[in-house]
């Protein structure tokens, strides 16, 4: 008999730790909001404080908190060409058209253009800091970081000639820069040095969370650590436009919505 009864107590607590294991999921993560769009959505960002904001193809740019309330709008005179939000209250933005870039606060935009002395065919430009900016000249294909408060150029390289085409994204991210490239991220650091390429088949935009870069590529989410160079990968939505992460949510942003996903 007492081998019988620690038989089914040993059953009953193998079922109680695996059912505690794959509850662990669903306890982790909770679909909390969905938002409609009202317009497709082009772009999607995220502040240091979580916040999420929507860049509508109308124009309209849409910034909502963790739990889908709309918090702020704003409707520029054109799209920007480089939109970060920072802590959400100091955004940097780059208008190519108008060659205008700098800090400023959400709903409010850049008046003074870019020099020719730092650029003279100025393709894209993006924070460096809290006091500076990089931009890329397309004439020569050269990068410059400007430090904002002495107005100089701190460093100068030129991309590499198999670089030289078509660079869509470029951010500056702990230290490191990063350029989007025909489905290639390329890292660089401060100093101009090539550190590393990801390659893809479909890496249409970046980010990061905590010490990692991550990108959607085949309908997976694949994370590269920037410090000790390790991967993983998470399954992802190829239907989704972006998947932005926070501690606190993870945002699915679709071609009509938000999907909004509290993670405990």
């Amino acid at each position: 008999m007492a081998k019988t009864l620690n038989l089914n107590r040993l059953k009953v607590k193998t079922f109680l730790l695996l059912l505690a294991y794959y509850s662990l999921p669903v306890m982790a993560q909770h679909v909390g909001t969905e938002i409609i769009l009202t317009s497709e959505p082009v772009n999607a960002f995220i502040d240091r404080p979580g916040d999420l904001y929507i860049q509508l193809k109308n124009d309209r740019i849409l910034k909502y908190n963790k739990e889908g309330k709309l918090l702020d709008e704003y409707k520029p005179a054109e799209a920007p060409t480089i939109f970060e939000p920072r802590d959400g209250s100091r955004t940097f933005t780059y208008y190519r058209t108008r060659n205008l870039a700098g800090f400023t606060g959400f709903g409010s935009e850049p008046k003074t253009p870019l020099s020719e002395e730092f650029a003279i065919e100025p393709w894209l430009a993006c924070s460096a800091g809290d006091q500076g900016m990089w931009i890329l000249d397309k004439a020569d294909y050269s990068l410059r970081w400007i430090n904002l408060t002495s107005l100089k150029t701190e460093v100068e390289f030129t991309l590499p000639a198999a670089l030289q085409g078509n660079v869509e994204q470029l951010r500056e991210y702990q230290g490191f820069l990063f350029l989007l490239i025909n489905n290639r991220i390329h890292i660089f650091s401060r100093f101009g040095k090539q550190l590393k390429t990801i390659a893809g088949e479909g890496i249409l935009w970046f980010n990061f969370f905590g010490e990692e870069l991550y990108y959607a590529d085949k309908g997976k989410l694949n994370f590269y650590d920037l410090f000790d160079g390790t991967q993983r990968t998470e399954a992802g939505d190829s239907s989704a436009r972006f998947i932005l992460l926070t501690d606190e949510a993870r945002y699915m942003v679709y071609p009509g919505k938000v999907v909004i996903s509290r993670i405990n």
